[in-house]
Parts: structure tokens; C-alpha cells; sequence
């Protein structure tokens, strides 16, 4: 089987930062605001967060920390 794809074709098997914005960021948004919001109001400890592989839980963490360290630097 053989499929025609764009030349701009990108394979992303890796987490994407905050500054690659290559394909929008599918519904995790929520997921990201509530991470953060725990993580300000936690008094330490350890979160979970699962998911099937390639779900986005590593760039959900990523962009949470991501975010919260830009809103911290202003």
C-alpha cells in the first residue's frame, strides 16, 4: 500500500514543546489548565497521569511546566 503525502509531511514521534506549534494541540488544553492550577495549590507529593502510548501525556506535562514557568518569568 502506498499513500501520497505532501512533501511537508513531518513524522512527530516525540513530545512537542510550546515552541512547536506544528499541528494544533488536540483538546488537551483543560488537561494542561487543570495540571497547572494543581500544581500551584499541591503541598508536594507525586501526580499520575495516564494514558495509551502516544496520547500526549509527556507534552501535557511538558507545556504545563512550560507555561507555568513563562507566567512565572513575567
Amino acid at each position: 500500500m502506498q499513500f501520497n503525502l505532501k512533501k511537508t509531511f513531518k513524522f512527530v514521534h516525540e513530545p512537542l514543546s510550546v515552541q512547536e506549534r506544528a499541528i494544533p494541540f488536540l483538546a488537551h488544553q483543560p488537561e494542561i489548565d487543570m495540571l497547572k492550577e494543581r500544581i500551584l495549590n499541591s503541598l508536594g507529593g507525586t501526580f499520575l497521569l495516564t494514558g495509551f502510548r502516544g496520547a500526549g501525556k509527556t507534552t501535557v506535562v511538558q507545556r504545563a511546566l512550560e507555561e507555568l514557568l513563562q507566567s512565572a518569568a513575567k
